[in-house]
């Protein structure tokens, strides 16, 4: 038999994926192809989050046997990530939770500085007036196996010493 699965990689936004399956009697050009609920049953198997979700497919009536086959479902790309503080040595970025993350990977340029559950990370040790690029990745860890996104948008800032604003209080 041969087996096709619609994709081999998909992105988790929150609902099951379930590509479809062509399935083949063998794999020379005069291959009938088989139909689903009449010559095999399909199951879908951990496609629900990020991680390896399988596809098993099963033989029925005069077809016996089953095969199994795999995809990968990585994390959707983050999004909302913005600046929400800077200082005179530091940023204070933020961003959008991403469904079946179970962590962030927060770059500066292209190194990566941590892995975080949160949304919210600030970045510290940074020099006045040099311009900064962060970026934000969502990750799942399944048995040892990092199942990642695609990286934001970059965003940039540069730490100042100016004042933004001041209040000023008289007394006497």
């Amino acid at each position: 038999y041969k087996v096709t699965l619609e994709y081999t990689k998909a992105v988790y936004e929150g609902a099951p994926l379930c590509p479809s399956v062509v399935v083949k009697s063998s794999t020379k050009a005069s291959a009938v192809t088989l139909v689903q609920g009449v010559d095999y049953t399909v199951e879908y198997v951990n496609n629900d989050a990020p991680g390896t979700a399988s596809v098993i497919i099963r033989g029925i009536n005069a077809y016996v046997g089953s095969i199994t086959k795999t995809f990968t479902v990585n994390p959707a790309q983050v999004t909302g990530l913005e600046i929400t503080q800077v200082t005179h040595n530091s940023v204070t970025v933020c961003f959008d939770p991403v469904p079946g993350a179970t962590e962030y990977w927060i770059y500066q340029g292209s190194t990566r500085k941590a892995k975080i559950e949160d949304t919210t990370y600030t970045f510290t040790g940074l020099t006045i007036g040099t311009t900064y690029n962060f970026s934000v990745k969502a990750n799942t860890n399944v048995n040892g196996v990092d199942y990642t996104g695609a990286a934001s948008q970059t965003i940039s800032a540069r730490p100042s010493s100016s004042i933004e604003s001041y209040t000023l209080t008289l007394s006497g």
